[in-house]
């Protein structure tokens, strides 16, 4: 029995000959109508396509299988229909040779194909993840080595700016963050570029202050923080006026809202420029805007509340009015203090301070790009940034006057490939853009792209995606529909009404244009598509909002515990209880653990807490760590004993392997050896000292044979390590002390044993890379374990089994689960990005403090504070985007937990909040949020 599709999906199904942005809502069954539209083109009796014809581009290989698989599942089953039809069974054959792939090894493929264009030697091999980690910080080294010995004054000034103590490590990670987010645009060298010009800026410019673009956000930003303000004011004002209310604030709270709607009007008749103010502040008309905004805010002065006592007003009332006009004082003072605390000459000079040290800045990231390109062509080495950027270099030329234009090659893929399909096109980014808007031919009116999304899924901004480009074609497309058209698909297949209902209640009030970049109305919300039995008890399917009082919990548990332990019994309720719907059978069932997913912001310093507190209460558990790994204690012994082979004089791993299985000291030996000779610089010293002293007499004959012989074990296997592999040093460590069978005959043996053969994967792998040797593999493992490229301990349970999974939201993406709990809501957003010395972002640029290097002074920055605003914002975006995210992941039961530790105040704050369709008040209150729970409760 085939599919039944709706209208609208139908038509995305159908329509051809245009560019099409399908707008897909969570469960829409994207993927389905992706299938079936692509097997229709191929299948069409009319116009057939063959499938290698289409270039279909999804976002991980995972993906990229499925695709491929439901595409052949569907082509047999019309062959089973029709098995003579000569048309399917080419398409059968050619399925195989589809380009049904991700964008990177889209790319790969081309240069495979076309690597003769740009010089590139095709021999060339794709560098392994912690490879690279190694090369950039051994070419990071000798650039700033270079630059040390050149002693230009630009370059000192540059590290003395920006370093932190005597080490240049900020220094370091600056250069790679600056480099990262260069490599995400289409052209690194031209984006550089353009930084050293983000600080340039001269007092007798002819542009006004009010027209340069981080100034106009300056401006934006603060219309719409004092538009929210007005609005709270307003709700105060209210308050005061009923009955109950406390009359006594309102003539106070009146003014306060006049004096604050005067500071909007004066920030909407900024961007008209010099000159234009009206009489607000007569003695100030002639100055500028943004003067005449400073001494505004810098004149604010707000009086004590009415202290008056009546009993006929409402206390609730009372206290809400109050936290209403606090949040607006506090409000407004941020303001002054990141926007307005500083005149136009003071940031003029400020920022011509600035201007050098950010020049230099780029330039150093400009010849390390150089430089590490260089060593990764020597070493014939290609990493990800490369590959897009080579096929770009492939597809893309650019003309005398700067504009894009595609290449020979690019042409002839255009006349190749009859369609382009892009799943997940909210998460592209500039480069991918590039690549295949040239290959689509819209320059030469080629309408042939299909893209399929969801912006309120864009989850990977930390991967530098750019959701705006969605965006862009969203406005644009509703309005085109000649050449390009929009549908929305806004049914939802997955989940039940009561989980709907709660997504979007929550997201119609929090998420808007200014915040979340689209207006969350009925195209943008979820509508009920799935039948569902019905539950036999009335109301089993609502979404529940689980808090926990931290004041309330006992002394010896953690926070984290305390929720983990709320959810376990929750879980435990519900396994007696509670039923879910039956994939096969369409009826009901007793839940298993299998239903149960407990999604996650992050799993880092969670998820162990959670599994050991769930097991402890008797419920099995699955969680895919990324983690542990070089904490495991066999990894880090076998670690330890190769660091001693490459260098015994570190005390540390010394003491290590001597108190392991592999040396068999106990801690009152090694007190011993080290209290005989304190003189020692180093351990291994007093070691060999402890045998070859004249005092050997005296001493216990079985420790001195227990020494010689660790001596002459490390000795041998020093002598080793001079010629054979990594690999094969290790694999004879492994045999010759037996330590697979030590590791495997202890608790959980098989996970450790696991994580041993791991370590010799690993080593395999090493030996792959450009380096060799037991020196560079440390290095390498030691890299991986400081940027954090942690493999997660070696997981041996079948993730089919019935267990609760625990995983982060985003691993979670595309996948669907009876019962979802959603859990750390109380957690606070991460700031790091915007909390630096220095704060990036793609279109903004470059944003620093201010710093005197010379008299030791800091300061803040004006741009600095606008671009980390505008993050923040971008960030709060993203946040709700994966709360979103993970609340579409549940099918029939929603569960959100968290915990407080004052609850009546949160709740206060936040109940007033009213009239949120008004889609500027979003942006004023959820400037504020730090939390998922506070998304929640607004």
């Amino acid at each position: 029995m085939g599919i039944s599709f709706t209208e609208k999906q139908q038509r995305v199904i159908d329509v051809r000959g245009r560019n099409v942005l399908v707008s897909a809502a969570a469960g829409s069954g994207k993927t389905a109508v992706l299938v079936e539209r692509i097997v229709k083109m191929v299948s069409d009796s009319a116009h057939p396509v063959d499938i290698d014809r289409l270039l279909v581009v999804t976002f991980t290989n995972a993906a990229a299988a499925e695709m491929r698989e439901r595409i052949s599942r569907a082509l047999n089953d019309r062959l089973a229909a029709d098995p003579e039809n000569e048309h399917l069974q080419r398409q059968a054959a050619l399925l195989h040779n589809a380009r049904i792939t991700t964008i990177d090894s889209f790319c790969l493929f081309v240069l495979r194909n076309q690597f003769h264009t740009i010089g590139l030697d095709p021999a060339f091999r794709i560098a392994e993840e912690g490879e690279v980690k190694l090369l950039r910080q051994e070419v990071l080294a000798e650039v700033l080595e270079d630059c040390y010995k050149q002693e230009r004054p630009e370059f000192i000034n540059c590290i003395e700016y920006f370093s932190v103590g005597s080490r240049d490590t900020a220094v370091e990670e600056i250069v790679l963050k600056l480099y990262d987010f260069a490599m995400s645009t289409p052209f690194p060298e031209a984006w550089l570029e353009e930084r050293k010009q983000d600080y340039r800026i001269m007092s007798g410019q002819q542009t006004a202050f009010e027209d340069i673009p981080w100034v106009a956000e300056l401006l934006r930003q603060t219309k719409f923080l004092l538009a929210g303000c007005v609005t709270e004011l307003t709700e105060a004002v209210r308050l005061c006026e009923e009955p109950d209310g406390p009359y006594m604030y309102g003539e106070l709270l009146e003014r306060e809202r006049e004096m604050t709607e005067r500071l909007q009007r004066l920030c909407d008749r900024a961007g008209d420029g010099e000159g234009s103010l009206a009489q607000e502040y007569d003695s100030r008309e002639r100055q500028s805007s943004y003067e005449a905004l400073y001494a505004a805010f810098n004149g604010l002065r707000f009086d004590r509340l009415p202290s008056k006592k009546d009993d006929t007003v409402s206390p609730v009332k009372r206290e809400l009015a109050k936290n209403l006009r606090t949040l607006v004082k506090e409000r407004l003072g941020d303001l002054q203090k990141k926007f307005f605390f500083k005149d136009k000459d003071q940031i003029f000079r400020q920022m011509e301070a600035c201007g050098t040290a950010v020049e230099a800045l780029a330039d150093l990231t400009l010849a390390f790009k150089e430089a590490f390109d260089r060593k990764k062509r020597d070493k014939n080495l290609l990493d990800f940034n490369d590959i897009e950027h080579f096929a770009l270099q492939i597809l893309v030329r650019t003309d005398e006057a700067g504009v894009c234009l595609p290449t020979e090659t690019a042409l002839e893929y255009r006349s190749y490939f009859h369609e382009i399909l892009i799943d997940e096109y909210q998460d592209s980014n500039l480069v991918q853009e590039y690549i295949l808007s040239c290959i689509s031919g819209e320059d030469e009116g080629r309408y042939n792209r299909f893209m399929v999304g969801d912006v309120k899924q864009s989850i990977y901004k930390f991967r530098l995606a750019r959701p705006e480009l969605f965006l862009e074609k969203y406005e644009a497309y509703g309005s085109q529909e000649e050449a390009a058209e929009r549908i929305d698909l806004h049914q939802n297949f997955r989940s039940r009404f009561e989980v709907l209902n709660t997504t979007n209640a929550v997201f119609e009030q929090i998420m808007g244009k200014d915040v979340g970049g689209i207006v969350y109305d009925d195209l943008a919300a979820l509508h009920m598509g799935a039948v569902y039995p019905r539950q036999p008890e009335s109301g089993a399917n609502l979404t529940e909002l689980l808090l926990f009082r931290t004041d309330e919990k006992p002394e010896d548990l953690s926070a984290k515990e305390q929720e983990a332990y709320g959810i376990a019994a929750k879980i435990r309720t519900m396994m007696r209880e509670f039923t879910v719907t039956d994939r096969g059978s369409g009826a009901l069932r007793a839940l298993s653990y299998r239903d149960i997913v407990i999604l996650m912001r992050t799993t880092a310093g969670w998820d162990e807490v959670f599994k050991r507190v769930l097991e402890s209460e008797g419920i099995p558990v699955h969680m895919t760590s990324r983690t542990g790994y070089f904490a495991a204690s066999e990894v880090q012994e076998l670690l330890h004993f190769l660091r001693v082979l490459d260098n015994p004089l570190q005390d540390i791993p010394l003491y290590g392997v001597m108190h392991s299985y592999l040396g068999g000291f106990s801690e009152e030996e090694i007190a011993l050896i080290r209290a005989a000779y304190p003189k020692k610089k180093y351990l291994y010293d007093a070691v060999k000292e402890y045998v070859q002293s004249d005092m050997e007499e005296a001493r216990d004959k079985k420790l001195i044979d227990k020494i010689r012989s660790f001596l002459d074990y490390i000795s041998h296997y020093r002598g080793l390590s001079a010629y054979l592999s990594v690999q094969e040093l290790l694999q004879m460590i492994l045999r010759e002390t037996d330590y697979l069978n030590y590791v495997a005959v202890k608790p959980e043996g098989n996970k450790r044993r696991a994580n041993v053969e791991m370590l010799m994967v690993k080593a395999a792998d090493y030996e792959k890379t450009s380096f060799f040797g037991l020196y560079h593999f440390l290095r390498y493992m030691e890299q991986l374990e400081k940027y954090e490229v942690d493999y997660g301990e070696a997981g041996l349970q079948d993730e089919n089994a019935d267990v609760v999974r625990i995983m982060s939201i985003h691993k979670s993406k595309g996948l669907e689960f009876p019962v979802c709990f959603v859990a750390g809501l109380s957690k606070g957003f991460q700031t790091r990005d915007i909390s630096g010395r220095l704060v990036l972002d793609i279109d903004a640029g470059i944003g620093v403090d201010y710093v005197n290097p010379a008299e030791r002074v800091r300061g803040k920055d004006l741009r600095k504070n606008v671009i980390a605003e505008k993050m923040r914002v971008d960030n709060l975006a993203e946040e709700m985007r994966i709360l979103y995210v993970a609340m579409t992941r549940a099918a029939e039961k929603l569960i959100l937990t968290g915990t407080l530790k004052s609850p009546e105040k949160t709740v206060l704050s936040l109940l007033p909040i009213r009239n949120r369709k008004e889609k500027t008040m979003p942006y004023g209150v959820l400037l504020g949020t730090g939390s998922y729970l506070e998304l929640v409760l607004a």
